[in-house]
């Protein structure tokens, strides 16, 4: 990297690029600073170039790429001024194509916190810790660049780890409780002490729930969505300074898939937004869904490619991707917990 970093975030970006944001460094003197500057690493060359500074320095902050290709920063904290290590009240969101930060939103900060996208595409901002550990969650809406409340978390916890499970729930294990201000030092590890909760947010309901513990309590772990649909939990402090090398695997419940959606029809639109658009509507899922996926095909039965780049909230989906002289052939699944069957199929000819 161009400059010594703890505390920062590394973010993959659509290009394969990464996305490498503040933290802390040191001056010539040892003294510790928090940083705005960034940079993005080039994997392919193994080497990086500086990037646009943020708006705000930040370190412990979170960061998650956005389904419009952006990331979003939020909170952190700063070492300037000392303890209480004031935390940043401030979120941003940094765009590859204009290479630039931009100020979001007003929001409650938190450091040490997770970030995670939602099959809604929204974010989801759980925990972390601001002069004491937090319970509150928040989602940003990446279109209108908002944030709104959502439900607690059972444990307030800072130095959690999350992961997305695949049928669209948020994992959170571990992490600190019982941070308060007296207890606040330039390390996080240091405030609180572990915890072997673990929760669950719920995208449908809004919702935390407690779900199996863990077998070591422990912060500053790691949670990773294997290909299989379980987590594997890694390593962490058990207390401090104590670290553990152990690691465990979280099965998650089985889920039952939501209803398909009905009645699915396609009809030629040929005035605007798009010549020859295809305009198809769709009856309701049963069975309560976070929203629909819409499918294109080019052969009856299949294969399908998924159009919609988030959770389609509404029963209806313009397609204004067509090609003049095609058959197209569409299907719409509904999204809950799983993803349903198709519907029934329906065609549209392009002339």
């Amino acid at each position: 990297m161009l400059q010594f970093r703890a505390f920062h975030t590394a973010t993959l970006l659509n290009d394969g690029t990464i996305l490498i944001t503040g933290g802390r460094s040191y001056d010539g003197a040892g003294n510790p600073f928090t940083t705005n500057t960034t940079e993005i690493l080039h994997p392919v060359g193994g080497f990086s170039t500086a990037g646009p500074p943020m708006a705000v320095a930040r370190e412990m902050h979170s960061a998650v790429l956005l389904p419009n290709g952006r990331v979003l920063i939020f909170g952190g904290r700063s070492t300037i001024g000392g303890s209480p290590f004031p935390t940043n009240n401030t979120a941003e969101v940094y765009d590859p194509v204009a290479n630039t930060f931009t100020l979001v939103g007003s929001v409650i900060g938190a450091y040490s916190d997770t970030a995670d996208l939602l099959a809604t595409g929204f974010a989801l901002l759980a925990g972390g810790a601001g002069i004491t550990d937090q319970p509150n969650a928040l989602t940003f809406n990446a279109s209108s660049s908002t944030f709104n409340n959502t439900r607690n978390l059972n444990t307030a916890r800072h130095l959690h780890a999350s992961a997305r499970l695949n049928f669209n729930q948020v994992l959170l294990v571990g992490g600190s409780t019982g941070c308060v201000a007296a207890l606040v030092t330039n390390f996080p590890n240091n405030c609180g002490n572990p915890t072997n909760s673990a929760e669950l947010y719920g995208s449908i309901s809004g919702t935390f729930s407690t779900t199996g513990s863990l077998n070591v309590a422990r912060s500053g772990a790691t949670a990773t969505l294997l290909n299989d649909g379980t987590v594997l939990v890694t390593g962490g402090w058990t207390g401090n300074p104590t670290t553990t090398s152990t690691a465990e695997l979280y099965i998650p419940l089985p889920s039952v898939a939501p209803n398909p959606p009905t009645a699915l029809t396609a009809a030629l639109q040929p005035n605007p937004p798009a010549a020859n658009s295809v305009v198809l509507n769709w009856n309701a899922s049963t069975s309560a869904a976070l929203g629909y996926n819409v499918h294109r095909g080019t052969t009856s039965g299949g294969p399908y490619t998924k159009l919609n780049a988030v959770l389609v909230n509404s029963l209806t989906y313009t397609d204004i991707t067509t090609v003049s002289g095609q058959t197209y052939f569409y299907v719409v699944t509904a999204i809950a917990n799983l993803e349903s069957v198709f519907s029934n199929e329906t065609q549209a000819i392009i002339p």
